[in-house]
C-alpha cells in the first residue's frame, strides 16, 4: 500500500489510494490499448487500422470504465475532503467519524481493484471492518449530538430499544 496520508479510512488516505489506483489503471489501459504507428507499415490500409483500434478498445471497455470511475472517485474525494475543512469548529468532531465511514465505504467498494492492481495488500477488508466497528462504537455514544446537529425527529434520535454493545470475536 502506498504511504498513507492520514489514519486508515481518512479522506486523505483514500485520496492517496485513489491516486495510486488511477495511475495503475491508466498505465495498464495505455499498455493494453497501444497500437503500432500506421506509418510503420505503409501496406496497411485505413480500414485495417480502424478495425484494430476498435478491437483493442472494445476488448478493454471494462478497464476503461473502471479507470474513469476511479478518476471520478478521486475528484469526489478531493471535493469532500476540501469542503470538510470549512465546517465550523464545533461541528468538526461530529463530522470526522462520518467522513471516516465514507472513506471506509469507498475502500470496501474499490477493494477488488485496490488488491488486484497491488495498491493495497492482504488484510485490507479485515482492517476496514475493524475500523468500521470502532467508528460505529464511537458514534453510538454520540447519537444525541448527531441527532441534534441533524435536527432528527425524536423517534429516530432516541429509539425505544437501545443498541446493544457488540462483543468482539475471540
Amino acid at each position: 500500500m502506498p504511504a498513507e496520508a492520514g489514519e486508515f479510512g481518512s479522506l486523505a488516505m483514500c485520496r492517496n489510494l485513489a491516486g495510486a489506483l488511477e495511475h495503475a489503471l491508466t498505465v495498464r489501459l495505455a499498455d493494453r490499448t497501444a497500437t503500432g504507428d500506421p506509418a510503420d507499415d505503409p501496406a496497411d490500409d485505413a480500414a485495417d487500422d480502424a478495425e484494430a483500434v476498435f478491437t483493442v478498445w472494445n476488448d478493454n471497455l471494462a478497464l476503461a470504465a473502471a479507470t474513469a470511475r476511479v478518476a471520478a472517485d478521486g475528484i469526489v474525494l478531493r471535493i469532500v475532503d476540501e469542503s470538510s475543512r470549512t465546517v465550523p469548529a464545533p461541528a468538526a468532531p461530529l463530522l470526522e467519524p462520518l467522513l471516516r465511514l465514507y472513506g471506509l465505504d469507498w475502500i470496501e467498494r474499490r477493494a477488488a481493484l485496490l488488491l488486484e492492481h497491488g495498491v493495497a495488500g492482504p488484510g485490507l477488508l479485515e482492517r476496514v471492518w475493524a475500523e468500521r466497528r470502532r467508528v460505529g462504537d464511537e458514534l453510538a455514544g454520540r447519537v444525541g449530538d448527531l441527532a441534534a446537529a441533524l435536527d432528527t425527529p425524536d423517534p429516530i434520535a432516541a429509539p425505544a430499544t437501545p443498541r446493544e454493545a457488540v462483543q468482539p470475536l475471540p
